[in-house]
């Protein structure tokens, strides 16, 4: 699923044969040495608890990525006034566990690609 998409090329994350995958460019970086919580600490750092009222915070979805016991779901949002839409994550966790966060997406792939980058022995 790509999660972002700018000057320096795409970034996606997937998950291939149970490992989570972070894909920048032709580069290729396995996130799972991080943990199983790594999406759970990321998105508690940069995101926000979804409106319950407003499931995917009004957006349309673009894809969606099964991990584990969660799910991400890529979203399209235009909010009145913007000129262009934002992408945004929404981390979806198992029922009984806490609601739904959501961040920018170009947020939660920089902090993915730090940490692959550290993985790597880049950073």
């Amino acid at each position: 699923m790509k999660i972002h998409e700018g000057g320096g090329g795409s970034v996606e994350l997937s998950v291939e044969e149970g490992r989570l995958v972070l894909r920048e460019g032709s580069t290729v970086t396995e996130l799972s040495p991080l943990g199983p919580a790594l999406l759970e600490r990321v998105f508690a750092r940069y995101g926000l608890p979804l409106d319950p009222a407003r499931p995917l915070g009004g957006g349309h979805p673009v894809a969606r990525l099964e991990v584990g016991h969660a799910r991400i779901v890529h979203v399209r949002h235009k909010e009145i006034g913007d000129v262009i839409a934002k992408d945004y994550l929404v981390l979806e966790r198992a029922s009984g566990e806490p609601a739904a966060s959501c961040a920018l997406a170009t947020h939660i792939a920089a902090a993915l690609q730090h940490l692959a980058a550290r993985i790597r022995g880049d950073a």
